[in-house]
């Protein structure tokens, strides 16, 4: 959130995109069993075959949006999904 609240105040037509993340790799697995343990939800991982077009392994570079906004990431994912969860359970 306080990236996109910094963002909007460089926002234009030609605004470059950036990758808002931590550089570091979660894979949908490691990213389901932390949204189950956070949620204090029950919950069970289904795992399917691979898919065309499926993207195997990605990590997005944050170097570009640290700069330009003077940020760096500041909440790892259990911590972010965590007050995610809780957020959405006050509401």
């Amino acid at each position: 959130l306080r990236y996109l609240i910094v963002a909007l105040s460089h926002a234009s037509c030609a605004s470059p995109v950036f990758n808002v993340c931590t550089g570091k790799g979660t894979s949908i697995n490691q990213l389901a069993q932390t949204a189950i343990k956070v949620s204090s939800k029950p919950g069970s991982i289904e795992h399917a075959s691979v898919r065309e077009g499926d993207i195997v392994y990605s990590v997005g570079n944050p170097e570009k949006a640290n700069k330009l906004f003077d940020m760096n990431p500041q909440i790892d994912i259990n911590k972010g999904l965590r007050k995610l969860f809780n957020s959405l359970n006050s509401q």
